[in-house]
Order: C-alpha cells, then sequence, then structure tokens
C-alpha cells in the first residue's frame, strides 16, 4: 500500500502544507476542509491521484489546454450531459460552467450559491451520483 511506504510523514507533511494553504481558499471550501475528516479524505484522495508520479496531472493540464477537436455544440442531444458548479469557485470561474451549459445540448446545469470548488462536491456528491444513476 502507498502509505505504508511512503508514510504517514508525507501525509501529515501535506496536511499541515494544506491548513496554511485553505486561508486563501473561498469560505465555503475552507469551512469543508476546515473540518479534521474531511481534510484527512482530501489528503488521502489526493495522495493516491499522484501515487504513481505527477505525469497523469501533467497528461490532464494538457488535455485541457488544447482543442479536443469538437465543438460542444456538436455534442449529440441524445446524451445528458450535467454540470455541476459552485458559483464562488475561484478555481473554475462560474461563468465557464454557465457559459458551456448554454452551448451544450441536452445539459442540466445546478450552480450552487455560496460554493466553491470543493465544497460543492463533498456536500452534494449524493446529488450527483443519484442524477447519474437514475
Amino acid at each position: 500500500m502507498w502509505l505504508q511506504s511512503r508514510g504517514m510523514k508525507d501525509l501529515e507533511k501535506a496536511e499541515k502544507n494544506m491548513k496554511k494553504t485553505i486561508i486563501k481558499f473561498p469560505e465555503a471550501d475552507r469551512k469543508v476542509l476546515e473540518d479534521p475528516q474531511m481534510m484527512s479524505k482530501f489528503i488521502k484522495e489526493t495522495a493516491e491521484g499522484f501515487r504513481q508520479g505527477s505525469k497523469g496531472a501533467y497528461h490532464e493540464g494538457k488535455i485541457y489546454a488544447k482543442s479536443w477537436g469538437f465543438n460542444l455544440e456538436d455534442i449529440s442531444p441524445k446524451l445528458k450531459v450535467y454540470i455541476w458548479h459552485g458559483e464562488a469557485d475561484e478555481a473554475v470561474p462560474i461563468a465557464m460552467g454557465r457559459g458551456m451549459c448554454k452551448v451544450i445540448p441536452n445539459c442540466k446545469g445546478k450552480f450552487y450559491p455560496g460554493e466553491g470548488h470543493y465544497s460543492t462536491i463533498f456536500k452534494y456528491y449524493e446529488d450527483m451520483l443519484d442524477a447519474l444513476t437514475s
């Protein structure tokens, strides 16, 4: 297991650094991540995402930065598309979510007032899973 091989000290260091960083986050995100259980989950999930190194995150960044080879308005209206977005998200501006929802056919957008980048998923994941499995 990754945690055993890297040791808990790395996770403790990451949590200490994150506690310093969240001071700059929107209030909704800060409140969620100030909860010790949520912070622990967040740190462990983030560590798992980088368990094999940073090449995956680097590759995703490249994907996001270049054309995907199609226009959003050309997505088939037979496909249901969902967007969940916190209106106080400072990592991904709300205008991006609203704009995508306007041009994607059959897009269902849910925009949460006062919620941030992290608080939206932590607070509303059950609603998201229900929508995706119904």
